[in-house]
């Protein structure tokens, strides 16, 4: 039928509207055969809505075929010549790659009996030009077939199609609706198969091409490859899950079956979830140049067994392929940079990763998104790390992320400690974590982090114990570097707190002999602790140190609160000329606002316990002895004063001072604003003050920003 007798058949069956509406998709579909013509008929009348048919604000525009289409698509076929059946069903199996010859040969039929056929199925409507005119024609010839018999047609499909050389990827799918076929050809040709997957973007498919493999083969090498390249996979998308096959990948290591790469990804496995013993074992079992980069993962992530404390050559492994077993090397140099902060550097290899074809896949986003979180927070950006921390752990749930999960969770206490959400912080320290994270560099970070909260939340003398337990453990590993995690001033702050001054005084004095020039900020912060910890006549000097440090540099925040802090200890000496020169140099320096962030002032030494947040935490504030006095007076001028308030107090005024509003304050902090009018309030009453005009330009941020702790140590 022509479209016009489509459309009159049509309207006998609906109003003419709907059949206007609904021919030219109906001819297309049935080239114009009735009886398919009425077969989606009864489809369109079985479907939702087709009581409504035809009414106002309906647009049946097209036809859903259906199981009415289906059966007339069967009658078509089996009313006629019993070849057409199988002609049909063989090209419903071969789909695009369906020639006559290829028909022919699986059917075991002349071509010209297929050529023959071919027109005549074009004649029912069922096909247009050897193709089915849709999907629901294919699917229904394939329904009409027995289970056995679309198996078999899609092995010996496959056969065919690999022996005339056919795109892997279209015999591989043939393989997986086909009966088992036991030919060496297979595995090899599922391989290469669901490497094309994976470059597609289609981890589903690969992992089902693998698994067939697996299921598939009975030699013992092509197995362990197979077992490799599925961890691999699997990895990509939860490490959790990958890690089940670690113990045969180890097996067939042992026996020799996988070598190379592959023979690299239990290691891999066993060093990201903690099991360093075995994983040096094992690499002990491998050529020593095909493992070297994760021999030196091995002994830069796991110290205490490592001989030598190794470097990371970001050239070691230029022209090499990125993937599971040479990635952790490439993280590596990003993490390395990050420690020695060369920002830049590290910030250009994190985006060089983020940009290959791995960046796809869950594990390594989420890896890549940890490592952008540590790099904002060492540029002071609290929001873009928090928000780069809590991508990596959505995109990676925590008990996937085996030993580097102290990476993001350190960043998340952190941020929430300097912002004061102590309870923020207290939860994420809560987070279940594996003890072998503190048998790693990245466990220093956590600690850290943990020693930070304690000191942020008044409890002074657990803070002292977290920072020196990361120093003894820097020394043990030969890693004791300020770069690192500067445990000596974090110690020292704390031990002002507890008006320990020569003890921090003798920190602060160890870790500038330790300092190169080159980390300016690094030197200046330990300057002003040192200062901090001095008789008030000699902190001039070493503020100005601190200054000149600075001067030439990017940091202008650090430099503007340096200057503030000498020049209020000038007034405080009665030299009031100098130190209106060099507030007024401060108040240039901070001509922007910046957030709160990890360059506190540093804590005075008025011991003052800040009970307040260690109550809002639900923690009882340690009780700390009271200060002996110091010899000779020590005035302390507002800036100073800052130690007497509270955390949540000094970051409210610091703010304030900055020029921010009550509304800026709330948003930044994350409380509300009469929160910070409170807070205000009692600022004015501590500092002696009228209001915000008056306060001194001081960094208010939180005190030392902390490293990491364990499971059963963050309680």
């Amino acid at each position: 039928m022509s479209p016009d007798g489509v459309q009159a058949l049509l309207a006998r069956r609906m109003d003419r509207w709907t059949a206007r509406r609904l021919a030219p998709d109906c001819h297309r579909i049935s080239g114009g055969n009735p009886l398919l013509v009425r077969g989606l008929v009864e489809d369109q009348a079985g479907s939702p809505g087709a009581d409504q048919a035809g009414s106002p604000g309906t647009d049946p525009t097209r036809i859903e075929p259906g199981s009415g289409y289906g059966d007339a698509v069967l009658a078509c076929l089996y009313r006629c010549d019993p070849a057409l059946p199988r002609v049909a069903g063989a090209l419903a199996i071969l789909a695009e790659a369906s020639t006559p010859a290829l028909v022919g040969e699986l059917l075991s039929m002349p071509p010209d009996a297929v050529r023959r056929a071919v027109p005549v199925l074009n004649g029912t409507g069922v096909l247009d030009d050897g193709r089915f005119r849709h999907p629901a024609a294919r699917a229904a010839v394939l329904g009409a077939l027995s289970a056995d018999e679309r198996a078999d047609l899609h092995a010996r499909a496959a056969g065919l199609l690999h022996g005339h050389h056919a795109p892997v990827p279209v015999v591989a799918r043939h393989l997986l609706d086909a009966r088992p076929v036991g030919e060496d050809w297979v595995t090899p040709v599922l391989w290469e198969a669901a490497e094309h997957a994976l470059d597609d973007g289609d981890v589903d498919l690969a992992l089902r091409f693998l698994r067939l493999a697996l299921r598939a083969d009975v030699d013992e090498r092509r197995r362990a490859v197979t077992t490799a390249m599925l961890a691999r996979v699997e990895w990509r998308t939860n490490p959790s899950i990958a890690v089940r096959r670690t113990g045969a990948l180890v097996t067939a290591v042992r026996a020799g079956h996988l070598t190379g790469r592959y023979a690299l990804l239990p290691v891999t496995s066993m060093l990201w979830f903690g099991d360093d013993e075995a994983a040096g074992t094992v690499l002990r079992q491998l050529d020593r140049q095909a493992s070297l980069p994760l021999q030196v993962i091995h002994a830069w992530l796991y110290p205490e067994r490592a001989h030598t404390r190794p470097g990371i050559d970001v050239h070691l492994l230029d022209g090499e392929p990125w993937d599971e077993s040479t990635l952790p090397f490439t993280v590596a140099a990003v993490v390395a940079a990050i420690a020695d902060e060369r920002l830049v550097d590290a910030e250009r290899r994190c985006a060089a990763l983020e940009a290959g074809a791995v960046a796809r896949y869950p594990t390594w986003r989420a890896l890549f998104a940890a490592l952008r979180a540590e790099i904002a927070l060492r540029r002071d950006d609290l929001v873009a790390a928090e928000a780069a921390a809590n991508t990596a752990l959505a995109v990676l749930p925590p008990r996937s992320w085996g030993v580097v999960v102290g990476l993001p969770l350190s960043v998340l206490v952190r941020v929430a400690t300097a912002t004061g959400r102590y309870e923020d912080a207290a939860g994420h320290l809560a987070t279940p974590v594996p003890d072998a994270l503190f048998r790693t560099p990245i466990g220093l970070l956590y600690r850290r982090a943990r020693g930070g909260y304690q000191h942020a939340t008044g409890r002074f003398r657990m803070a002292v114990e977290e920072f020196e337990s990361i120093g003894r453990l820097m020394r043990r590993w030969r890693l004791d570097l300020p770069v690192i995690v500067p445990w000596r001033t974090d110690t020292a702050r704390s031990l002002l707190r507890l008006g320990q001054d020569r003890a921090a005084r003798e920190l602060a004095t160890e870790q500038l002999d330790l300092l190169p020039p080159e980390y300016a900020h690094l030197r200046a912060t330990t300057l002003r602790t040192l200062a901090a910890a001095s008789d008030l006549a000699d902190r001039p000097a070493l503020l100005r140190q601190a200054v000149h440090a600075l001067e030439g540099g990017e940091d202008r925040a650090e430099l503007a609160a340096t200057l503030n802090e000498l020049g209020w200890i000038h007034r405080s000496l009665g030299e009031l000329g100098q130190a209106r020169t060099i507030l007024r140099r401060a108040r240039e320096r901070a001509d922007r606002p910046e957030p709160a962030d990890r360059r506190e002032p540093v804590d005075s030494h008025e011991p003052v316990e800040s009970h307040e947040p260690a109550d809002r935490c639900g923690a009882a504030p340690a009780a700390e002895p009271a200060r002996e006095p110091t010899t000779g007076p020590r005035p302390t001028p507002p800036g100073w004063r800052f130690a007497q308030m509270s955390g949540a107090e000094r970051r409210v005024a610091s703010l304030a001072a900055r020029g921010y509003t009550n509304r800026q304050i709330a948003a930044k902090l994350f409380i509300t604003v009469s929160t910070v009018e409170q807070h205000l309030t009692r600022v004015y009453r501590k500092l002696q003050v009228n209001g915000r005009t008056d306060l001194p330009l001081d960094r208010g941020g939180p005190d030392p920003l902390p490293d990491e702790p364990t499971a059963g140590e963050a309680s």
